[in-house]
């Protein structure tokens, strides 16, 4: 239980790839677990099939057999009505238990599979838009930074060969001019990088903590309540065929854990599910 508290976007922010296998890997599970009760369901119908097929081969024969023995022998008639009944009852049971494994798991589950699929293409979308974002951000700001650099160098050059000019008589008043341009000139152009430098390198910043504080937050903890509600639906399944005997009513809380009507995080504190955990160990 103590999993559901924790947060995948507080703890995991650097673990992408780790959750978007681990939300992979309950699919597959889901998938396996959908394929297991399917043929459950399919040997349940087979075999109250086989059933139903012995009945109708020795019903008849049994029938005349009977008509030929004396009165007397009514016991005997009873024993095999008797027999006969139960061996209905028993194929009707598991007719119907194959019936309800189809229509309230399998087929429900089909669903949800798909639409879990859907989802973790849609968080895939979402991871990779926020991780192009985060790069286009990160190119910006380096770009700015080597701008910066490369025009820091420029005016420090020019500032040092002026410098040297200034001392050496052999450079013309012109000469001496144009250098004292170049100097004020890449100066603007350093102190104009520089800005441009500063703004972005506050706007990357603030794209960070936005990505790793907000976003990729977001987007991790709603693939964890999904998984979440995974494990809710696998708890009701395994409830279902622990207890075989409430079959009609573990059926329908299976139904409503596939139907998604309540959000996991909330289910999972429901008393139902928390008895159906003691149930479980």
């Amino acid at each position: 239980m103590a999993e559901s508290s924790r947060s995948w976007g507080t703890e995991l922010w650097d673990c992408e790839k780790q959750i978007s296998s681990h939300c992979d890997a309950n699919i597959a599970f889901m998938t396996m677990t959908r394929d297991f009760i399917k043929d459950r369901a399919k040997v349940e119908k087979q075999y109250a099939s086989e059933l139903k097929a012995i009945i109708e081969n020795n019903q008849k024969q049994f029938k005349n057999f009977l008509k030929a023995l004396p009165k007397e022998s009514s016991t005997l008639t009873t024993a095999w009505d008797g027999i006969l009944s139960e061996t209905r009852d028993i194929m009707k049971q598991h007719e119907g238990i194959g019936d309800d494994l189809v229509k309230t798991v399998t087929d429900p589950m089909k669903v949800v599979i798909k639409a879990k699929k859907s989802e973790k293409e849609t968080f895939n979308k979402k991871l990779a838009k926020l991780q192009k974002d985060l790069e286009k951000a990160e190119s910006l700001y380096e770009s700015k930074k080597k701008a910066f650099e490369k025009a820091h160098k420029d005016a420090t050059d020019a500032a040092n060969k002026a410098q040297a000019a200034s001392t050496d008589t052999s450079f013309s008043e012109t000469k001496l001019r144009k250098l004292e341009e170049d100097v004020t000139n890449t100066k603007r152009k350093a102190d104009e990088t520089k800005a441009e430098y500063d703004i972005q390198q506050d706007a990357v910043t603030r794209f960070r903590e936005k990505h790793y504080g907000t976003d990729l937050k977001k987007t991790f903890d709603a693939m964890h309540v999904r998984v979440t509600a995974f494990v809710c639906v696998l708890l009701h399944v395994r409830y279902t065929f622990t207890f075989e005997r409430k079959w009609t009513l573990s059926l329908r809380s299976l139904a409503h854990v596939l139907e998604y009507e309540t959000p996991a995080s909330t289910l999972l504190h429901k008393p139902s599910v928390q008895r159906h955990l003691l149930f479980l160990g």
